[in-house]
C-alpha cells in the first residue's frame, strides 16, 4: 500500500527491528526506520508536510500520518519522547529529531566536575600521560601557510556543529600547539564510552582562521567546529543557506571561509579553491553578501581588490526609480 491508495490504515503492530532512540544511536535508529517507511511506501510522510498534499487528499493523509507518528513514538525512549511529543506529524517529528541529534552524533563534550570521582584505571591513565610529557605543553612544527589547505584536506573534514560547546578533533597532527590538561577531564563519546581528554590546543584551518582551545579527543571520528565558539570567541558571523555557508569578519565583513552542506551537515572547506573562491566567483559572493557596492565588496573580500567592474542585473534594476514615459 502506498500513500496514494484510497484507503489509509495500519492494522496490528508492524514488526520493526530497531532499538529505541536514546540520544546516542540516532544514525542506526533513523536508518532502520527510514528503510521501513521506504519499504511500506510511506517515506513521503517523512519528507512532506500536510500543506504539500492536495486538498482532496489531506483528510486521508492526516489519518494515516497520525497513525504513523504514533508508531514513531513507540521507538523513542521515554526521557527523549518528552522533548518530541509536541510534534504530532511524521514530518515535524522526524525533522525535529534530526535537528536535535544529527549534529551531535559525533561527540558530546562532558567536562568533569571538580568533585567528580574517577576510577583507579582512569586516574592511572592520566598519570601515565602526564609522566610521559616532558613539559606541561609541547609544540608541533608550524604549518606553512602555503600547505595549510593541502594538509587539512588530507586529515578529514571539519563540520560546523551548533550543539558542540567546544571545538574538537581526534587527530593530533592537526594541532599547531597542544598542552596536557592540569586536571583530568573526561569526554563522553556518542556510543556512551568515556575517554580521557588528552590535550587542548590550537588548530590553523586557514591563514585567516585559527581555532583556539580545541579539545584533542583521540576517538572522536570527526573534526568539529563549535558554532558558538566561532561567533563569540572569534567575533565572526556565519551565514547559512540551503547548500552552503560563509564565515565573515564582523564589521568590515571580510571573508574568512566557507563550505557546503551534505546530508544535513555543513562541511568547512579548506581546499585552495575555497580559500580563493572569492576571486573566481565574484558574482556569487556579491549575491550572497547582499549585493554590496563594488568598493564595499573589495573591502569585504581583499582578493577582489583588482576587480574593475561587476555586472549585476538586480542592482541595475534596483536603481531605477521609474520607467521613462514616452513624450
Amino acid at each position: 500500500m502506498t500513500s496514494s491508495d484510497p484507503i489509509f490504515s495500519i492494522f496490528g503492530t508492524p514488526t520493526i527491528t530497531v532499538k529505541k532512540l536514546n540520544g546516542k544511536n540516532y544514525l542506526s535508529w533513523s536508518a532502520s526506520l527510514e528503510l521501513w517507511f521506504l519499504g511500506q511506501g510511506y517515506h513521503d510522510h517523512l519528507e512532506k508536510d500536510i500543506v504539500e498534499i492536495s486538498y482532496e487528499s489531506q483528510e486521508l493523509w492526516k489519518k494515516l500520518d497520525f497513525q504513523l507518528c504514533a508508531l514513531l513514538w513507540q521507538f523513542v525512549e521515554p526521557n527523549i519522547l518528552g522533548t518530541l511529543r509536541t510534534f504530532k506529524t511524521c514530518h515535524s517529528f522526524w525533522k525535529k529529531a534530526q535537528n536535535i541529534f544529527a549534529n551531535g552524533i559525533q561527540c558530546i563534550y562532558d567536562s568533569a566536575k571538580s568533585d567528580q570521582k574517577f576510577s583507579e584505571d582512569e586516574y592511572q591513565e592520566y598519570l601515565r600521560l602526564k609522566s610521559n610529557s616532558q613539559a606541561q605543553s609541547y609544540f608541533v612544527p608550524n604549518i606553512s601557510t602555503t600547505c595549510i589547505s593541502q594538509s587539512m584536506e588530507s586529515q578529514g573534514p571539519w563540520i560546523i556543529n551548533s550543539s558542540a560547546s567546544n571545538h574538537m578533533s581526534g587527530n593530533n597532527s592537526l594541532f599547531s600547539s597542544i598542552s596536557l590538561p592540569k586536571v583530568p577531564y573526561f569526554i563522553t563519546l556518542a556510543n556512551g564510552s568515556k575517554v580521557i581528554l588528552k590535550g587542548v590546543g590550537q588548530v590553523s584551518l586557514t591563514p585567516s582562521l585559527n581555532l583556539k582551545s580545541v579539545l584533542f579527543v583521540p576517538k572522536c571520528a570527526f573534526n568539529l567546529i563549535s558554532l558558538s565558539k566561532l561567533t563569540k570567541s572569534l567575533n565572526y558571523s556565519v551565514t547559512f543557506d540551503a547548500n552552503s555557508f560563509v564565515i565573515q569578519e564582523r564589521g568590515m565583513g571580510r571573508l574568512i571561509g566557507g563550505g557546503h552542506e551534505s546530508r544535513g551537515l555543513y562541511y568547512f572547506e579548506t581546499s585552495p579553491s575555497v580559500s580563493c573562491f572569492a576571486s573566481s566567483t565574484p558574482k556569487l559572493l556579491h549575491d550572497r553578501l547582499g549585493h554590496p557596492h563594488l568598493e564595499k565588496l573589495k573591502k569585504m573580500v581583499p582578493s577582489l581588490n583588482k576587480l574593475q567592474a561587476l555586472e549585476c542585473e538586480s542592482c541595475q534594476l534596483g536603481k531605477h526609480v521609474r520607467s521613462s514615459f514616452p513624450k
